[in-house]
């Protein structure tokens, strides 16, 4: 646990729990696994930390993403052993993170279709400098953790044994929402712009030129003048709690507010330390650092109900790589394909399927040459209609970065390479 530069009291202590707990989701079992909320704020901490050293935008807290990591995390806990790999990712129902997302009551905005939403989730069970270090290790989870694609942040960490935690990160970004965090060592509020891929078609704002100041009141501020938008901006005076920022690109605005107690860019010297001493007396020492305001947020009793979908379960290795529907009713791949850089596989490729009612529980398959006589069945598969062969490693073009599902030429998923793994839900399906 990183320390920062002052001890605070229980009652701080007390005092925070309730800002940190925002969003939290009471699940189906008894009892409601515990959350640390210190610990996730040392965990968004050093997730900044990082980012910023990457040259990165720091990540603002989202009460919605906190949930969905609750919620996930609240799973895990229920399982023994714990679960490693994919399937610390995998929920009741054997759903991901992506598909979470479209449940209510969490509802996650995409940018387009269902399957172009900007949500990615790591996890660790482990200590707080183990997790970190395991993740800055890992190719997929430092490309999620350092992608400037995400703006926002949802953490649980559930404590297990004395230092270690089930941690739950699920990172976001939401259409038209460019969050500001304000640095109290700087005074400057710290903006964001748009930069998830598939958001060129999305009519909202991306990329803001000018800023317009309003008080916690709505009163306009800086005589309600147009500003230069910049990456910082320095804080007006006489800000008070909170203000709002209305962005616009001269075509699209949008209003954002910033809590000036709560809206911190946070790093491991911002973050409290409750440090016992040999009488487990806790002290407190003051300092300038601003202490958060803590509003308290009721707690939500909630149960997902899942929607319709998705249908397609991709599976690949360096060899192999299956298109399985594992939906329970047939699904209309006729005008479904799979497209790289550098190769594009249509549905109609694999002849001998019906792909105007492609089978429950059926896959197809994709191989390399020297695959003989031909690849394994995946458990998630009972029946193999089609295995077609000798792919040359060029058009094998899920092996390197990402790769797109397509219906009737528009993108509705987009594969990482390095997963091994893509959900699709097709938007022509029930």
């Amino acid at each position: 646990m990183s320390h920062g530069r002052r001890h605070v009291g229980l009652k701080l202590a007390l005092a925070l729990a309730p800002l940190l707990i925002i969003g939290t989701f009471i699940v189906a079992q008894p009892p409601t696994p515990r959350r640390d909320p210190y610990a996730e704020l040392e965990m968004l901490s050093r997730l900044n930390e990082w980012r910023l050293s990457e040259g990165l935008d720091p990540l603002k807290r989202n009460t919605t993403l906190d949930a969905l990591a609750y919620f996930q995390a609240a799973y895990v806990s229920t399982l023994r052993p714990y679960p490693d790999g994919v399937q610390i990712h995998r929920g009741r129902i054997n759903d991901l993170p992506k598909e979470r997302a479209r449940w209510e009551p969490f509802l996650w905005p995409p940018y387009g279709t269902s399957a172009q939403i900007a949500v990615e989730e790591i996890a660790a069970i482990r200590n707080l400098n183990s997790s970190i270090d395991f993740w800055k290790g890992s190719p997929a989870h430092r490309h999620a953790a350092t992608n400037p694609t995400y703006r926002e942040v949802g953490i649980a960490a559930l404590p297990i044994s004395f230092g270690r935690y089930i941690y739950i990160v699920v990172l976001g970004s939401r259409p038209g929402v460019l969050p500001s965090l304000y640095d109290p060592t700087t005074r400057m509020l710290r903006q964001t712009v748009e930069r998830y891929p598939y958001s060129t078609d999305n009519k909202n704002l991306k990329f803001p030129t000018k800023v317009k100041f309003y008080n916690e009141f709505g009163l306009p501020m800086l005589n309600g003048a147009w500003i230069d938008w910049a990456e910082e901006i320095p804080l007006p005076s006489r800000a008070g709690r909170k203000l709002y920022m209305l962005l616009s690109d001269d075509t699209y605005e949008s209003l954002i507010e910033v809590d000036l107690s709560s809206d911190l860019v946070w790093i491991p010297t911002l973050v409290p330390t409750v440090t016992p001493t040999p009488t487990f007396t806790l002290t407190y020492t003051p300092s300038r650092t601003p202490t958060p305001r803590i509003t308290n947020t009721p707690t939500l009793t909630l149960t997902p109900t899942p929607v319709p979908g998705p249908e397609l379960l991709l599976l690949y290795d360096e060899d192999v790589l299956t298109v399985i529907n594992f939906e329970r009713y047939p699904a209309d791949l006729r005008d479904v394909s799979l497209v790289g850089a550098t190769f594009t596989l249509p549905m109609y490729w694999w002849s001998t399927i019906n792909t105007f009612a492609f089978q429950s529980g059926s896959c197809v398959q994709a191989y390399a040459g020297g695959i003989s006589p031909s690849p394994s069945r995946p458990r998630e598969c009972r029946v193999v209609r089609e295995s077609r062969g000798r792919l040359f490693p060029d058009q094998r073009f899920w092996l390197t970065g990402t790769f797109d599902v397509k219906l009737n030429n528009e993108v509705i998923a987009t594969c990482e390479a390095s997963a091994g793994r893509c959900v699709v839900d097709l938007p022509n399906q029930p």
